[in-house]
């Protein structure tokens, strides 16, 4: 079955090197794009990427950061996914972002991760599949978020669909992609010997 990996904005694939080498996936699928381009068309074109190159569906799809949201806002775009995993993933958007928005309004990145539509969507919703998603809190940076964050994410934003199945790890927004035991419980999941659906762990 095809995974797809799909890393966080202004990062490459390179980021998953050692989850990958942990994970050992060999039908993969390493995902770019350019966070510049928006959201809604890095989502429409990845699909279409995915689409073309996967020989059957359902997909994995494995998403860092803003990755993670596109791989969720795939699911509603339809696409066939067997088990969707998200790391550190901003699915409540950035307070932070909003705030930086009024200073640079014609930011693409600042007003995606402000898009009230979209967060208030992924809120209200519902995932009819496996899912795992990978919580992130340590690393705070308190002048930059009043709440609890992974230095980039804060945890409510990461943990807003209250709906999903969550598992918090003690890292920051980017050292959890070299963890063993979060490749571990990854892997677990995607061998299909966990399945926890629509329950919250904290």
């Amino acid at each position: 079955m095809l995974t797809v990996y799909i890393h966080g904005a202004f990062t490459s694939n390179t980021c998953f090197d050692y989850m990958r080498a942990k994970l050992q996936t060999s039908d993969e699928l390493l995902v770019s794009y350019d966070a510049e381009d928006g959201l809604e068309n890095n989502v429409n074109r990845i699909k279409q990427e995915i689409e073309g190159v996967a020989n059957s569906f359902p997909v994995n799809v494995i998403g860092h950061s803003m990755g993670g949201l596109i791989g969720a806002l795939l699911y509603h775009k339809g696409l066939p996914i067997n088990r969707l995993i998200t790391i550190s993933a901003p699915m409540g958007g950035s307070k932070a972002a909003e705030k930086m928005s009024w200073l640079f309004p014609f930011n693409t990145v600042l007003k995606d991760l402000s898009d009230k539509k979209i967060y208030g969507m992924l809120e209200r919703s519902t995932l009819d599949i496996p899912h795992l998603f990978i919580v992130t809190e340590k690393g705070n940076i308190p002048f930059l978020f009043q709440e609890k964050n992974d230095g980039v994410i804060s945890v409510a934003s990461q943990t807003s669909i209250k709906s999903a199945n969550y598992k918090m790890f003690p890292y920051n927004h980017h050292e959890v992609l070299c963890a063993d035991d979060v490749c571990h419980e990854i892997s677990l999941f995607v061998d299909g010997s966990i399945i926890n659906l629509n329950s919250t762990e904290g």
